[in-house]
């Protein structure tokens, strides 16, 4: 089991701590991983607010869980993707001759 900074816990019951069980039921060593597997199964404890926010995100979309997981990774791959070309990320405030930008700011 794995614990991160934010309070967050993977499990995965039935492989080593490096490994992904997929859909179809083998073991993948992370090195090894291919494109070609179609899912994982997750396990994630979350703690108070981040569970909270995850209902939340849920409840004003109208979507599920394995959803909410999904759209957060694809936005997460961009940003890195981003970063990895260099490139710095900003939120643009308000219209017109009011815009104001911010950057976002990443610690690794």
């Amino acid at each position: 089991m794995d614990s991160a900074q934010d309070g967050t816990r993977t499990e995965d019951r039935d492989t080593a701590q490096d490994s992904t069980r997929t859909q179809e039921g083998d073991t993948a060593p992370d090195s090894t991983r291919t494109q070609d597997r179609t899912s994982v199964r997750l396990s994630v404890n979350l703690g108070a607010q981040p569970a909270a926010a995850l209902r939340e995100l849920m409840t004003k979309k109208g979507i599920t869980a394995t959803e909410a997981v999904r759209r957060a990774l694809s936005i997460w791959k961009f940003v890195e993707d981003e970063r990895a070309h260099g490139h710095r990320l900003a939120v643009l405030e308000g219209d017109g001759d009011q815009r104001a930008v911010r950057e976002i700011i990443f610690h690794d």
